[in-house]
């Protein structure tokens, strides 16, 4: 019996606010048990050969919890950790760009 790899399930493509395209992943039974949730969000995509190549569990084990990558009991909890992504990546723009206009100090504490 062939036990199938992870699969691609939603892909949110590189935008002005996200500097690389994410990758939302379905586990199969195994990687569930492993990994303790159904999805995995990574930063980027894996492609098929990656995959066949590296394996599955070679690649979701060096997801990063710095970069916002993980494991997700749902693709849509998955999906909104990449807008968190987004929104903070907005707000820092945000910031930047208040702080040039008004030509802020910051206060030397």
């Amino acid at each position: 019996m062939v036990v199938r790899e992870m699969k691609l399930v939603q892909e949110i493509k590189k935008n002005e606010l996200l500097g690389s395209s994410w990758g939302i992943y379905e586990l199969n039974t195994s990687e569930k048990k492993k990994y303790g949730n159904n999805y995995a969000l990574s930063q980027g995509v894996f492609s098929e050969y990656a995959i066949q190549e590296f394996g599955a569990d070679d690649l979701l084990s060096n997801l990063k919890d710095f970069a916002y990558e993980g494991f997700f009991e749902t693709q849509k909890e998955a999906y909104m950790q990449v807008k968190l992504v987004e929104m903070q990546s907005k707000i820092e723009r945000m910031e930047l760009a208040m702080k040039d206009v008004l030509k802020l100090q910051t206060p030397g504490w």
